[in-house]
């Protein structure tokens, strides 16, 4: 099983969390060469979203089935005032993995500390009304 990616044309699978205009997002997206296929996410523990549901129990963790080079799937998570409220720490980790047109396998891991964005300024959102 491989571990990084090489020169050879071949799917490389990232979990990155975007963070934009207040709120998070999961990306799964494929930056390598070749299709991705049979692509599953364990994750070290749950994350809580929007409405207290666990994001990371989602269908898309564990039967994606192809995903084609520069292509990425965008998941919500929760705005970060709501996600920080609930939360006392948000560091987890994510191992994903995935296989080629051949047959062979791979994984990443990756870890996430979202706190990082904690107090971060913002820019408030602004209305008819507002002035």
């Amino acid at each position: 099983m491989s571990d990084r990616p090489s020169s050879d044309p071949q799917p490389w699978i990232v979990l990155d969390v975007d963070f934009g205009a207040g709120f998070f997002e999961f990306v799964l997206a494929n930056i390598g060469t070749s299709v991705a296929h049979d692509i599953t996410v364990s994750f070290s523990r749950k994350v809580i979203g929007a409405g207290g549901k666990s994001v990371t129990a989602l269908p898309i963790f564990d039967r994606l089935r192809t995903l084609r080079p520069g292509k990425e799937v965008r998941i919500f998570i929760d705005s970060a005032v709501n996600l920080f409220r609930r939360r006392k720490t948000n560091v987890f980790g994510a191992t994903v993995r995935w296989s080629d047109t051949s047959g062979e396998q791979y994984k990443a891991t990756y870890r996430h500390d979202l706190d990082i964005y904690r107090g971060l300024p913002q820019v408030a959102p602004t209305g008819p009304n507002d002035a």
